[in-house]
C-alpha cells in the first residue's frame, strides 16, 4: 500500500496569518459524493480561496463552474470527459495509485492543510452514496491530529459536522 508521509505538496501557497498567527486561508475540498448544490454551498465557496478537487469531486467542480488548484486522486470514478476537460485547462492534477492507505478525501485534505489552510470545508463527503464506508472514513477525518486547532468541516446543503474537542466552545444558531 502506498504511504501517508509521501503525500506532499508540489506547488506552495501563499499562507495568510491572522494576529494570533494561525492561517486565515479557507480551503475547499470538494469530493465526489452525492452533492445537492444550492445556495448555501454557493455562499460558502465564494469565500474559499483554494480549491482542491478529490477524483470524482472534479465533476462537481465543473458543475458549479469552479477552477481548482488541484486536482487529486487515483481517478477511479471520475469520468474521463471530466478528466480531459481539466487537462486541457491546464489544471494542476496529482495522480496517486489505487492501493494506498488514505483516501482520495484525506489526501485533499492534508494537501489543504500543508498549502496552509486554517478552514477547510469539505463539500461532497457526508454521503458516500451506496459506499457507506466513504461516509465514514469521511467523518473520521475530522479527527486526524493535524486538524487539532482548525476550522475542518464537512457540509452539504442541509448538514453540516465537524469535531468538538475538549476545552472548544461552539455556538448553536436556529
Amino acid at each position: 500500500a502506498w504511504p501517508r508521509n509521501e503525500i506532499r505538496t508540489r506547488i506552495p501557497h501563499v499562507i495568510q496569518r491572522s494576529r494570533r498567527g494561525k492561517s486565515t486561508l479557507h480551503a475547499a475540498v470538494v469530493a465526489g459524493g452525492h452533492l445537492r448544490i444550492g445556495e448555501r454551498i454557493r455562499t460558502v465557496l465564494q469565500a474559499v480561496e483554494l480549491v482542491i478537487a478529490a477524483d470524482r469531486g472534479l465533476e462537481h467542480c465543473l458543475e458549479l463552474g469552479l477552477e481548482p488548484d488541484l486536482v487529486v486522486g487515483d481517478f477511479d470514478s471520475v469520468g474521463r470527459d471530466a478528466l480531459e476537460t481539466a487537462r486541457a485547462k491546464g489544471w494542476p492534477i496529482e495522480t496517486f495509485p489505487a492501493e494506498k492507505d488514505a483516501t482520495d478525501g484525506e489526501i485533499a485534505l492534508r494537501e489543504a492543510l500543508t498549502r496552509g489552510a486554517g478552514k477547510v470545508t469539505v463539500f461532497g463527503a457526508l454521503d458516500g452514496e451506496d459506499r457507506l464506508d466513504h461516509g465514514f472514513a469521511n467523518l473520521l477525518l475530522l479527527g486526524l491530529p493535524e486538524t487539532e486547532g482548525l476550522q475542518v468541516r464537512l457540509m452539504d446543503e442541509y448538514r453540516q459536522a465537524s469535531l468538538l474537542r475538549a476545552r472548544e466552545l461552539v455556538e448553536l444558531h436556529g
